[in-house]
């Protein structure tokens, strides 16, 4: 059995890393997207009583949305790479076991990069602005690239990890064929569900 490593075409990506690419640039970019997150938020904050209507503390919400989807990313992960190292062995490795290799490395790396950064940026979250309750004015990436804000550390909200560990589902488009735009759907399902709680 050879385990020579078989690299995936990256070629027949064609268009989607340019425009995903560009369309993170813009979002990055512009400052006025922080004004959409405060917005987002405040759809699940009742500024009447002060409280968010899906608690972080427990809950089904908590349990499902956040512990239960990183748990369910970690375990599905984990699952993968031990049928991946057994199917390899059985059959050899070949273009197919690189293009999940690679994809398991886009769910993984996704979020322990958001990650890492997130301990740098110095970024609030919506829910210690004061708009949401909180208890600060809020501090954008901007604000933070420019240095119209001190680095705070217990400020760790952008990017935000759990929601890149939806997105690192996008991975699973090297596992397509010809529709493999249909891959994306369940990166953008789960890092916009995981995102917005």
């Amino acid at each position: 059995m050879s385990l020579a490593l078989a690299l995936p075409d990256m070629r027949r990506l064609g268009w989607e890393i340019p425009v995903l690419l560009a369309l993170l640039l813009l979002i990055v970019g512009l400052p006025a997207l922080h004004q959409l997150d405060l917005g987002l938020a405040g759809l699940f904050h009742d500024s009447a009583t002060n409280a968010w209507l899906m608690p972080r503390d427990g809950g089904l919400a908590h349990a499902l949305l956040y512990t239960g989807a990183r748990r369910l990313l970690g375990i599905g992960g984990g699952i993968a790479v031990l049928l991946l190292t057994v199917t390899a062995w059985r059959q050899g490795w070949t273009e197919r076991h690189s293009r999940a290799a690679v994809a398991l490395l886009v769910l993984g790396l996704t979020p322990l990069i958001a990650n890492a950064l997130k301990q740098m940026t110095g970024v609030s979250c919506p829910s210690q602005d004061i708009l949401l309750g909180g208890d600060r004015l809020g501090v954008t990436i901007w604000e933070r690239f420019y240095g119209l804000a001190p680095f705070e550390p217990q400020l760790r909200c952008w990017p935000a990890g759990h929601a890149a560990g939806g997105f690192g589902l996008f991975g699973l488009v090297l596992l397509m064929g010809r529709r493999r735009w249909l891959a994306y759907a369940p990166g953008m399902l789960a890092g916009w569900t995981m995102g917005l709680y």
